[in-house]
């Protein structure tokens, strides 16, 4: 972000006087609007930043993960107290779909089941959100 100020002096302003006093027709700084963000693909594993397509309509937990861990090629960790703790079993429906989107936020839907995941030494975790915290 740039700023850009202007000296103010004691000389007299055309309206009478100083430019010290915030004359009319003098020039206040400018902030320039230039935001800057993150993109959250350059936080993310390689394996999880790339786009996919697949749909599930009322599969199970167990189809999702099978579907990551063989389609995907990814490492998964289940943590065994994550279903029992948030009262999911990995029978339960699930609904979700992905259209040239970024694998991660398929995972991130597991949150709506109280379910959290992270990436750690090329393995996905998957766990209750207690447990990721």
């Amino acid at each position: 972000m740039s700023v850009d100020l202007v000296a103010r002096s004691n000389e007299p302003c055309s309206e009478g006087g100083t430019s010290g006093n915030n004359c009319r027709g003098s020039k206040m700084p400018e902030i320039a609007d230039d935001h800057r963000t993150i993109d959250p693909v350059t936080l993310m594993p390689r394996k999880l930043a790339i786009s996919a397509t697949v749909g599930f309509s009322d599969s199970s937990l167990r189809k999702v993960l099978a579907w990551l861990r063989e389609e995907q090629n990814l490492v998964i960790l289940l943590e065994k107290h994550s279903p029992a703790e948030t009262g999911v079993s990995l029978g339960e429906p699930i609904s979700d779909r992905l259209d040239d989107a970024l694998k991660f936020l398929l995972l991130n839907g597991l949150s709506s089941l109280g379910l959290a995941w992270y990436f750690e030494d090329d393995i996905l975790h998957v766990s209750s959100s207690k447990v990721a915290e």
